[in-house]
C-alpha cells in the first residue's frame, strides 16, 4: 500500500508540473542571425573512431577485404578437399605450337 501511494503522489507531482517548453519567440533579426550565422560540429575522438570502424566494415562487406573480387565463403584456395592448383591436365592451348628448328 505503501509503494502505491509513493507511486501515486509521484504521477501526480509529474503531471501538475509545468511543462519545459519555450513560451517566448525570438525576434525576427535574431533568428535571422542565427540562421546564417557559421555552425561547427565536433564530436570525440572516440566517436570518430566508431564511425571509422563502421565505415571500414561496410566496405569490406561490399569489396570485400583485398583487391580483387570478393572470395564467398569457404575455405581459402589450396585448403580442403579435392584437386591442388597445379595438378590435373595442362589447360588447353589456343594457339599453334611453333615449327621445330630446321624445319625449312
Amino acid at each position: 500500500m505503501r509503494k502505491l501511494l509513493i507511486f501515486a503522489t509521484i504521477a501526480v507531482g509529474s503531471a501538475l508540473a509545468a511543462p519545459a517548453m519555450a513560451t517566448e519567440a525570438l525576434p525576427r533579426e535574431l533568428a535571422a542571425r542565427l540562421d546564417k550565422a557559421p555552425a561547427e560540429y565536433s564530436w570525440s575522438a572516440a566517436a570518430e573512431r566508431r564511425h571509422m570502424i563502421m565505415e571500414e566494415t561496410m566496405r569490406q562487406q561490399r569489396y570485400g577485404r583485398g583487391y580483387g573480387p570478393p572470395r564467398g565463403y569457404g575455405p581459402p584456395r589450396g585448403y580442403g578437399y579435392g584437386p591442388r592448383p597445379g595438378w590435373g591436365p595442362p589447360p588447353p592451348r589456343y594457339y599453334a605450337p611453333p615449327p621445330p628448328p630446321g624445319w625449312w
